[in-house]
């Protein structure tokens, strides 16, 4: 307080309980225009007016997403930028506990909320899917059969259903690991 007599005394209105010693912060206050009176020794006032602006919190959230595979647990989320609200964010996914993180990794397929909380304690929430890639459903096979229990029959593999190529094969018994390889010869008869 420039000038005056001390004690001083304030009061803020609306929703002030009159002129108090010492009381110089005044918070949980709602948006709007408030006046500020301070009162000297004497009893003399001088008020000033202050306006408290509604801060908006976050309005979107960008998000991506990976797909998981074959029904596993190998799908993911990543955080992008935030539009609106007040700078520090914080996370949170399916209203866990707020972090920085922004990848989810491990993730099976489903849809998830994303809940972005800014340095003002406001909140947006926006959901997000993880999809699922399946993986291969049927494959075309040609066989030709061995003849008087030689080994010369032959798989060969065609067309695949479903998945994601590039693809690799395995044959069994034979015992090659997965390989790019589509034609199996020197096969015997087997059930």
């Amino acid at each position: 307080v420039i000038g005056g007599t001390s004690p001083y005394s304030y009061s803020i209105s609306p929703g002030g309980s009159g002129f108090q010693l010492n009381l110089t912060n005044y918070t949980n206050l709602t948006a709007g225009v408030y006046t500020l009176t301070v009162r000297d020794n004497p009893g003399c006032t001088y008020s000033v007016t202050a306006t408290v602006l509604n801060t908006s919190g976050p309005t979107d959230l960008a998000l991506s997403s990976s797909n998981s595979t074959c029904g596993n647990t190998n799908g993911s989320i990543s955080i992008g930028a935030v539009t609106g609200g007040a700078s520090s964010y914080s996370y949170s996914l399916n209203g866990g506990a707020f972090s920085t993180v922004t990848v989810y990794t491990n993730l099976s397929a489903g849809t998830y909320q994303v809940i972005v909380k800014d340095a003002n304690n406001c909140t947006f929430t926006k959901p997000i899917a993880v999809g699922n890639t399946a993986g291969p459903s049927n494959i075309i096979t040609s066989v030709v059969n061995t003849t008087c229990g030689s080994s010369n029959g032959t798989i060969t593999l065609g067309a695949v259903n479903g998945g994601t190529g590039p693809f690799t094969y395995s044959i069994s018994p034979v015992s090659l690991g997965y390989t790019s390889t589509t034609n199996y010869p020197g096969l015997t008869a087997r059930d």
